[in-house]
Parts: structure tokens; C-alpha cells; sequence
């Protein structure tokens, strides 16, 4: 009895021993593992949060159009141009291609706020049920140098509805930031308010 109690003794020590080096490696490993996930989620949230701002500029720039907030999609057809509040222009252009319809929102060194110039296009191409994708990309500079890339996003029924925006800061690599980090608000144009019955 007493044999096997030291035998059963010395195999739990055996097990012990092992995995404390055991538990000594995946420590070690954890944590070089951990630091690198830390490092890629604080330039994640940078890119998070610079797209928010950035759609602030975006979202500015909108408000200001008319065509785009008509109630038909007919009446949304035709060219818009605007000017920023501090520089640039942002121009409309919606028109029928094919089987499809395509807008195109230029930026022509637009800023509405301080620090934030745009310049490049944003593009959607959608079926007659606003059902389509965007493409293009939009170069920030001033005081909050970056890119935005709109090739993976998709539209549905006028909206963003899947995939994501590409977010590139200046120094830092390129982020995919999935599209509902995003508000989807869905505004009435001033035309929708008129037609609403008092």
C-alpha cells in the first residue's frame, strides 16, 4: 500500500512538474498572442473612429444636395453642384445606364470643417430597387490624412446593407470596418415633408 502511495505520489508530482512547463510555454505564447491582437484593436478603433468623423464631412456634404432627397427615384436624376463652407465643391451626377441607375458624388478639395479636405468619388450602382454597390475612394488631407474606399460596400434598397469600408490613415495600414459602425439614418428631404398630409 505504502509503494503504491508513493508511486501515486510521484506521478502526480510527474503531472505537476509537466504542467507547470506546460503552463510556462502557453504563458509565453499568450501573451506575445495577446500583445499583437492589442496593438491591431487600437488600429482598429482609430480607423473606427476616424471613419466616424469622416462621415461627419460626408453626411455635411448631403444635407446640402436637394436632387438626391427627392421622393422618385426619376426626380433624383441630373446634376447638383455645391460648395463647402470653408473651400471646393462637391458635385451630383445621377443618371440611367443600361438596366441600371449610377450617382456619382464628386469632391473637389471640399471641406465643411477644419482639417478636413476631400477630393476623390464616391460611386453606387443599383438596380431599379436600389439594390447595387458602391466603388471609388475619397483622399482626406489637412490636419486628418487618410483614405476611404468604397469597394466592398454593398447597397440595399438604397442603403448600406453589407460589407465594409475600407479605412486607410496616413501611416497606418488599411482597416475593412464593417458598414454598420455607421448610423443609418434615414432623413426626410424636405420634399417628403411638403407632400405629407397636415
Amino acid at each position: 500500500m505504502r509503494n503504491r502511495k508513493i508511486l501515486l505520489a510521484g506521478a502526480a508530482c510527474l503531472l505537476c512538474s509537466e504542467f507547470l512547463v506546460y503552463s510556462e510555454q502557453t504563458e509565453e505564447e499568450f501573451r506575445a498572442e495577446a500583445e499583437e491582437p492589442a496593438a491591431e484593436l487600437t488600429e482598429y478603433s482609430q480607423n473606427v473612429e476616424y471613419l466616424k468623423a469622416f462621415n461627419e464631412s460626408s453626411v455635411s456634404s448631403h444635407k446640402k444636395l436637394t436632387l438626391m432627397h427627392k421622393r422618385s427615384n426619376l426626380a433624383k436624376l441630373g446634376k447638383e453642384k455645391i460648395s463647402g463652407d470653408i473651400s471646393g465643391t462637391c458635385e451630383y451626377w445621377a443618371r440611367v445606364r443600361g438596366f441600371k441607375g449610377v450617382v456619382t458624388i464628386v469632391y473637389k478639395n471640399y471641406s465643411d470643417f477644419d482639417g478636413w479636405v476631400l477630393n476623390g468619388e464616391c460611386n453606387t450602382r443599383a438596380n431599379i430597387h436600389a439594390n447595387g454597390k458602391m466603388y471609388g475612394n475619397i483622399e482626406v488631407t489637412g490636419a486628418n490624412p487618410g483614405k476611404i474606399f468604397y469597394e466592398n460596400m454593398i447597397i440595399r434598397k438604397g442603403t448600406s446593407a453589407g460589407g465594409t469600408y475600407g479605412v486607410q490613415l496616413q501611416g497606418l495600414e488599411r482597416s475593412e470596418i464593417e458598414y454598420y459602425v455607421l448610423p443609418q439614418e434615414v432623413e426626410e428631404s424636405i420634399d417628403d415633408i411638403k407632400e405629407q398630409p397636415a
